[in-house]
């Protein structure tokens, strides 16, 4: 596979190469995830987390490998950026709905978002990140096992697919932090059918990829991975996991919605909340 870490030096030559059919997909990609996804700060940090993984894995897949400015101008701010802030325009000037994924409505501050005091709000939080390292990894190490380049039909398809199937998953764990601990969620129930389909899907293409993944030759099957590497992803993990468990049992906790009210007073209760 090509590589993007041959000429490092920062002219306008070496970048300009760089704008092939992997910065118009960058482009278009988070243009339509902005569409999805709809809030600008799960944006933009997914934009920075999909960088810090191909860091992260750069030394055993060399497709990752790029130079610092690519990291930074080609695909943060030219691609990612433009694609995210000219969705959310769109949105805003088409009178749409913004998504409040860290539960931010009515907050003085960020100590009162509720992601930082709800485990729901949290632990969708850490689900989404997770979810789109695995969606990330599969698309290139699936094309490493099945050795397609990626201008292929099936690469095309592939992203295509997920383009037009992931809006339904999220909308649908969004709608179950919205919904939750509310009266709305006693008649609006959610089965979460769409999310776990998607966490199928990205198992499959992880099982997949592990699978058939020796022999390729586009890949370092050898490569042992640094300690710069492994220790601080292993504390955000453990850091992470911890605070969740501390929200999930704290004696404050946020807890399900179990006032038992009357029909009557309960359509009210929802058709207010509505209108606000």
């Amino acid at each position: 596979m090509h590589t993007y870490d041959d000429h490092c030096e920062l002219t306008w030559e070496n970048i300009w190469s760089n704008f092939d059919h992997y910065y118009l997909c960058h482009l278009l990609g988070w243009f339509v995830l902005g569409f999805m996804i709809r809030n600008r700060f799960l944006l933009h940090t997914w934009s920075l987390m999909d960088e810090i993984i191909e860091l992260s894995w750069q030394h055993i897949l060399p497709h990752f490998g790029e130079c610092w400015w690519d990291h930074v101008f080609i695909d943060v701010l030219f691609s990612n950026t433009v694609g995210i802030e000219t969705a959310l325009f769109i949105m805003r000037n088409a009178d749409m709905n913004l998504y409040d994924w860290l539960g931010t409505k009515g907050a003085k501050s960020w100590r009162e978002w509720k992601v930082f005091n709800c485990h729901r709000h949290f632990g969708f939080l850490m689900t989404f990140y997770t979810f789109i390292i695995g969606r990330f990894l599969g698309m290139f190490f699936l094309m490493n096992a099945l050795f397609l380049p990626p201008y292929h039909v099936i690469s095309i398809v592939r992203v295509t697919s997920w383009a037009f199937f992931a809006y339904l998953p999220f909308r649908e764990i969004y709608e179950d932090i919205r919904t939750w601990n509310t009266p709305e969620r006693k008649v609006n129930r959610i089965d979460g059918n769409y999310r776990w389909l998607g966490i199928a899907i990205i198992t499959l293409e992880c099982m997949t990829s592990y699978k058939f993944r020796l022999g390729t030759g586009n890949m370092n099957e050898n490569a042992e991975t640094p300690y710069y590497i492994t220790v601080p992803w292993i504390v955000a993990v453990v850091s992470l996991g911890g605070f969740y468990l501390y929200l999930r049992f704290k004696h404050d906790r946020t807890k399900k919605f179990k006032d038992i009210t009357p029909r009557g007073e309960e359509e009210s209760v929802i058709m207010k909340e509505k209108l606000d």
